[in-house]
């Protein structure tokens, strides 16, 4: 049996599942007019089923209720999961005739149909061809009854939109569910990522769609009247396939909170301090901007991770790029007093690094201040710009942070009991913790 599954050619899975950039690859023959999706090439944080049924549900492609009536296959949409007990009389007899209206399609290539607030209007208005034909027909239902369309089923239906509000809440996500198709807009923007995080968030999300589809195909066909426990079955299939994933994440609040409910806290790599190769000297330099301050700071180390100078210094410029690029003017400044012959320098700043680097023009803002920067640079046989987590940048975030009335403080040997811990830390290769910021007091 084949492994592909042809498709129709608008049906663009590339362009329109954009927040699951891993989950398939959708090749095009141009010659045939067709698409065909290689099941080998799922991604490998979503089920392949879960991933499908995803898949045919944002295209609308779902035999839904509301198509049967328009295929005039029966006469009235009811949507088993809110029932109104339409009896079968309802559905055997002769349909009234009304006229064709074509289906609206999506307006645009980025959101698929389940965005499309047109066909969202068509399906769910006073003149769909369910409710006109349970107005015509002597219904033995004096209700009038739910019509089963992707919307109502993803997530407009209270039993539905429970559901995913309890998936997010797993997922540490914290919101109100919206109505469809605003719901699934957010969801678009939302879930694009490939941390461990977005990717537990995208494989929830196939994984509710698909166990939704699921119970209303048991309750419909089967004759289910007992809800399954469709959280669990969610839970555990997301559990179980992020489980088998082999690819380290960053070590990131939002990847450990996911590493820790899927039981893989070894897929998180563990950001560490390294020490410079032979003959260099680092720099860490960092800016803060709080509310009430201002100031930026740094520490100079050796090749062995002995610390040579710390400095800390407070500022009136309230732009944080100016302060990050003054954390790195002030440590070079201090290091072409040391003799140093190689820096390699190290920001939590990426546009910092980017203007260093030159791959982006500076502000005008800093413009000098880059200029002055690299003018320095030339007095040293090399020079290395890098960017650096925030997590292993902590020690020059700890004397950034340090209340100073002088406008520029030096440190050096014996350090301050705190920083010097930090500082050891480092140099013993240890995971880092981030430390108190409220002592500002310090040891020359």
């Amino acid at each position: 049996m084949s492994d592909k599954v042809t498709l129709h050619s608008g049906m663009n899975l590339g362009q329109l599942m954009v927040f699951l950039e891993t989950s398939s690859t959708c090749m095009i023959d141009t010659a045939q007019g067709i698409e065909t999706l290689d099941s080998n090439h799922l991604g490998k944080h979503i089920r392949p089923r879960h991933s499908f049924v995803l898949w045919l549900a944002i295209q609308d492609a779902l035999p839904m209720q509301e198509k049967l009536v328009e295929w005039k296959k029966i006469n009235i949409s009811n949507y088993y999961l809110c029932s109104q007990e339409l009896q079968a009389m309802d559905q055997t007899q002769m349909p009234i005739h009304y006229p064709n209206r074509s289906r609206p399609r999506a307006r645009t290539v980025w959101y698929p149909e389940i965005c499309n607030s047109d066909l969202f209007n068509y399906v769910d208005k006073a003149y769909s061809p369910s409710l006109q034909n349970w107005r015509a027909l002597p219904a033995a239902s004096s209700l009038q009854p739910t019509i089963e369309h992707t919307f109502h089923l993803f997530f407009n239906c209270p039993f539905s939109a429970r559901l995913w509000g309890h998936v997010m809440e797993w997922c540490g996500v914290k919101r109100l569910v919206d109505q469809a198709p605003a719901e699934w807009i957010w969801i678009f923007h939302a879930f694009k990522g490939k941390s461990l995080k977005k990717l537990m968030i995208q494989s929830a999300l196939a994984a509710t769609v698909y166990w939704i589809w699921s119970e209303r195909n048991a309750r419909m066909y089967g004759g289910s009247i007992e809800q399954r426990p469709l959280f669990h079955l969610i839970t555990r299939d997301v559990t179980l396939k992020l489980s088998a994933l082999e690819k380290r994440h960053k070590d990131t609040p939002d990847n450990q909170f996911a590493a820790a409910i899927i039981g893989r806290e070894d897929l998180i790599t563990l950001l560490q301090w390294e020490l410079p190769a032979k003959g260099w000297h680092a720099l860490n330099s960092v800016g803060s901007l709080t509310s009430n301050k201002a100031s930026y700071g740094g520490i100079i180390r050796d090749e062995t991770g002995v610390v040579n100078l710390a400095f800390c210094a407070s500022s009136n410029e309230r732009s944080i790029l100016y302060l990050e690029l003054m954390g790195i003017a002030k440590g070079i400044e201090a290091t072409m007093t040391l003799n140093i012959s190689k820096l390699h320098i190290r920001t939590d700043s990426m546009m910092s690094t980017r203007i260093l680097l030159k791959r982006q023009a500076p502000t005008w803002r800093t413009e000098a201040l880059v200029a002055e920067i690299n003018e320095n640079l030339k007095s040293f046989n090399e020079t290395k710009v890098e960017h650096t987590f925030r997590q292993v940048n902590l020690d020059a975030d700890w004397v950034a942070n340090l209340n100073s009335e002088r406008e520029t403080m030096y440190f050096i040997q014996p350090l301050h009991e705190e920083l010097d811990n930090i500082v050891m830390i480092n140099k013993t290769g240890r995971v880092q913790t981030k430390p108190s910021l409220t002592c500002s007091k310090k040891k020359n």
